[in-house]
């Protein structure tokens, strides 16, 4: 909250460490990068961790987010936009203008640029720069260059940068097997890629990079990506809860077992036997607020939230099944959850929607005494 309240915007510098070695001519992406293929089943050798850099226009503010591409050739990808993704409105905006968008996917970053560029709204709304919270974030300014062949910038202390542009053309993620699956997703899945979808079609321009450059990737199923996934609902639960609800939230964590979005643990201080109430009242409403979200643990000041066996501790000894247990039903599912689909739901009243469940793992007010613990983790 901190660094997004002092936002530091980005500097522009010349010879960047980034453009130390070019290659304009010639370029093979599976030649000159090590781009992994991750299993059998996926549609083709992937970058996971490119950060996509694009304008608003020719003067606008610039977007940062995360994409994956998929290698398809030499010198083409396709990228996964999902939707509601600011370089979504992006690119329609530049093809409905018959032109093409002009990106850097950027290779090799330190940690406070990638949780900056997962912040999406509302802490990080259409036409702000995620740079610049990542400048507040580190306490100094994002350096930028531009990029040589394209209209658009690059992070110069990137490892790698790889200069591009989104094109009209779309064609399915999966060529060799369209329809079939992806890569493997962060719920630990093989991702799955719906009939008829396409994907649009990435032509490179150039590759830039420094001496001896470290090239950075992440695998799907993994703590890297649920915990950059866990920070934008975090945040939005912390603020939300403190502007609305008069309880005292000591911790929030989408924890990485629900790849960041679908399980969290929200651990309160009681004051008084209102408490009881609110804070139950507090966490159904987050649990019907944040739409991925399927599973919200509560728990007492005195659990460790961030231990598996601390949580499984609560729910044993602070839970009974029939009383603490808060069901939201009617929720739009999240498809990428195969057990909130309508096959999986085929004997349910309604097999077309979700159901997200609240575990109250808390002590009751009046027995607060029963349940200290004389040794707290």
């Amino acid at each position: 909250f901190k660094a997004m309240a002092q936002r530091i915007p980005s500097q522009k510098i010349n010879n960047p460490p980034c453009q130390e070695v070019v290659l304009k001519d010639n370029i093979n992406l599976l030649e000159q990068l090590p781009i992994l293929t991750l299993t059998p089943q996926c549609a083709g050798p992937y970058i996971s961790l490119g950060l996509v850099l694009a304008k608003e226009g020719n003067a606008g503010s610039l977007n940062a987010s995360v994409h994956r591409l998929c290698v398809h050739s030499a010198d083409e990808m396709t990228i996964s936009i999902f939707p509601g993704h600011h370089l979504g409105a992006l690119y329609e905006a530049a093809i409905a203008n018959g032109e093409n968008l002009p990106i850097s996917i950027n290779l090799g970053l330190d940690p406070a640029v990638y949780y900056g560029s997962c912040l999406t709204e509302p802490l990080c709304k259409k036409g702000e720069c995620e740079l610049d919270i990542i400048g507040g974030l580190r306490g100094s300014p994002v350096k930028l260059s531009d990029c040589l062949l394209v209209n658009t910038e690059c992070l110069s202390y990137a490892e790698i940068v790889i200069e591009a542009e989104i094109t009209a053309q779309q064609v399915p993620e999966n060529q060799i097997n369209p329809g079939n699956g992806s890569m493997p997703e962060f719920l630990g899945y093989q991702g799955g890629i719906p009939p008829g979808l396409l994907c649009p079609v990435v032509k490179v321009k150039a590759i830039t990079h420094r001496t001896n450059p470290i090239y950075q990737t992440v695998i799907g199923p993994g703590l890297e990506q649920s915990e950059l996934q866990s920070i934008t609902p975090e945040l939005a639960t912390r603020g939300f809860l403190k502007q609305h609800f008069p309880i005292d939230v000591k911790d929030i964590f989408y924890n990485t077992a629900g790849g960041g979005l679908l399980m969290a643990v929200l651990q309160v201080h009681k004051h008084d036997p209102q408490d009881d109430e609110l804070a139950v009242q507090a966490a159904l409403k987050v649990l019907g607020l944040v739409p991925p979200l399927k599973h919200l643990f509560l728990v007492d000041e005195d659990v460790n939230i961030y231990s598996a066996e601390d949580l499984f501790w609560a729910l044993t000894t602070r839970f009974q099944a029939d009383m603490d247990t808060h069901y939201i039903d009617n929720e739009k599912p999240f498809r990428m959850d195969h057990s909130q689909s309508p096959e999986y739901r085929k004997n349910c009243e309604n097999p077309n929607v979700s159901v997200k469940a609240l575990f109250d793992c808390t002590v009751p007010w009046t027995m607060r005494s029963k349940f200290k613990r004389p040794f707290v983790k």
